[in-house]
């Protein structure tokens, strides 16, 4: 049988970053080893600034500031976009 082993933290890869409007970035991250998370999970703060897919790409849609929220089960970490 495989043994899942939930994320005991989710470390970003930059706890923020600036990306020019109308670019796109990703954000990557990295779980430690041995576990594994069925679904990850991102939000905006403010998606009149920044949107993010579910596969982890922010969109920058106009000057300001956004936080992104990655989420593994119970486990969070947030990234603060500025967009310029």
């Amino acid at each position: 049988p495989v043994i899942i082993r939930k994320p005991s933290k989710i470390t970003p890869d930059d706890k923020s970053m600036t990306i020019k409007k109308g670019k796109k970035r990703k954000i990557s991250y990295g779980l430690p080893q041995g576990s594994t998370s069925s679904k990850i999970t991102f939000s905006s703060s403010n998606k009149k600034i920044a949107t993010v897919s579910s596969a982890g790409v922010v969109k920058a849609k106009k000057k300001g500031k956004a936080v992104i929220t990655v989420q593994s089960g119970s486990k969070t970490v947030k990234c603060k976009v500025t967009v310029k």
